[in-house]
């Protein structure tokens, strides 16, 4: 709020209103008179004695300190004009035009004093020294030109705003689209890669078989396959690709059917796996690999061939009872090197024995606070549910998993085959 100041030292004062445009065409006698003459208020710093849109009766001659001209005061639109100086005028329009509602709104920014300059001041200045018209006539064309510049430059950046606004909204939309179609691709390559999966399992007299997969994304890089062979003998296949997502969807496309391909050649399980192995080796898939499990089940004599090439372990039971696959050796991937150390054994099945192969994202799932479902829990659901079919203990086996891990993101893919014989 304004008080008025009873006394103030103004020595200075005509001297500095001399300097200003208006008053060059007055004496210095008659600027004394003046600052004598004007009501002089003070303003508090941040005070806001001049506001947009409200009638004004009065224009202010800055004596000391400094003020802000401000648009949309208080609105998230709010723009700062620049301030003003001891000497300048403000609020100019409402001494011309009676019914002229202030176009800014005026804050001080430190301690203000100011001469209040009301239309009967400015009519006895008029009167008194005509010449000052001219001048008034061009300070306001000065300040008018000002404000029409700063509104240029204000429309010009919001202009450049809306522009960049607009790419914006447009590359979003392009992205969005993008996205919908990868969306569409993504559903379209996860069904192809259901179907590169055996959509039944073979029926075999005397002996079970259930698979269960749960994938990480909508495409992964586990794989299983049943291949029979001939009449008595089956393959039986797990794989795990390095990676996840696409590129690791691609590789597995390429190593299943590599599998197969090979399979049905009647090769012995090894030299199977070694000729799978020269083939990636050759494409040189920078770097990309694939641990694979490959059994060969001979249905008339119960032999098991197992070759494991960095995969994990199976697991293995005679009815009730788990056999420790012995002496097992050490294994590499395929896909890295022309010859790699591959785990070649041969096992004898008794009656009711039950074959468990899998991959690591079982025993590596881990609950909301970090801890793995591990080997002990693969095995404890296991041998808690060796009474089911082989379909049914995949199943319950992927579903122990997926109960573990709760609303944590499954980081890798799930994926159980069971062999039993009857």
């Amino acid at each position: 709020m304004a008080d008025r100041e009873t006394a103030q030292d103004a020595d200075d004062l005509p001297a500095l209103l001399a300097q200003h445009p208006f008053f060059q065409a007055l004496t210095y006698d008659a600027i004394d008179a003046l600052t004598h003459k004007l009501r002089r208020v003070t303003f508090a710093p941040a005070t806001v004695f001049m506001r947009e849109g409200e009638p004004g009766d009065c224009g202010y001659l800055l004596v000391a300190g400094s003020v802000e001209i401000l648009k949309a005061l208080g609105t998230a639109d709010e723009r700062s004009f620049g301030l003003r100086k001891p000497g300048e005028i403000i609020g100019e329009m409402s001494l011309i035009d009676s019914d002229e509602r202030r176009s800014a709104s005026v804050r001080a920014q430190d301690a203000v004093t100011a001469l209040v300059i009301t239309r009967q001041d400015l009519d006895d200045l008029l009167a008194h020294s005509p010449q000052l018209s001219h001048h008034l006539l061009r300070l306001l064309s000065h300040r008018l030109r000002n404000s029409e510049n700063a509104t240029i430059r204000d429309l010009q950046a919001k202009n450049t705003e809306l522009r960049q606004a607009y790419f914006e909204l447009q590359s979003a939309q392009e992205k969005l689209v993008e996205q919908e179609v990868l969306a569409r691709e993504l559903a379209h390559a996860q069904r192809i890669q259901l179907q590169m999966l055996p959509v039944t399992l073979p029926q075999v007299a005397g002996a079970e078989i259930g698979a269960a997969i749960q994938a990480a994304r909508a495409v992964g890089g586990d794989f299983y396959d049943v291949i029979r062979l001939d009449d008595d003998r089956l393959a039986l296949v797990i794989g795990d690709v390095a990676g996840k997502g696409i590129p690791a969807a691609l590789y597995m496309a390429l190593a299943s059917s590599l599998v197969r391909a090979e399979a049905v050649q009647q090769a012995d399980p090894e030299t199977v796996v070694r000729r799978v192995n020269q083939h990636l080796v050759a494409r040189d898939m920078e770097s990309m690999f694939v641990t694979l499990l490959y059994a060969e089940v001979n249905l008339g004599t119960r032999v098991l061939q197992l070759v494991r090439a960095g995969h994990e372990h199976p697991l293995l039971w005679e009815g009730e009872h788990l056999l420790a696959l012995a002496d097992a050796q050490r294994s590499m991937p395929l896909g890295l090197v022309e010859a790699p150390l591959l785990d070649v054994r041969t096992v004898t099945l008794a009656a009711a024995s039950t074959l468990l192969m899998f991959t690591d994202g079982v025993a590596d799932a881990i609950d909301a606070h970090a801890q793995p479902f591990g080997k002990s829990r693969l095995l404890a659901h296991a041998v808690g549910n060796l009474h089911l079919p082989a379909q049914a203990l995949g199943e319950a086996i992927v579903g122990a998993v997926l109960a573990h891990q709760g609303a944590m993101p499954q980081f890798d893919d799930v994926t159980m085959l069971v062999f039993r014989l009857s």
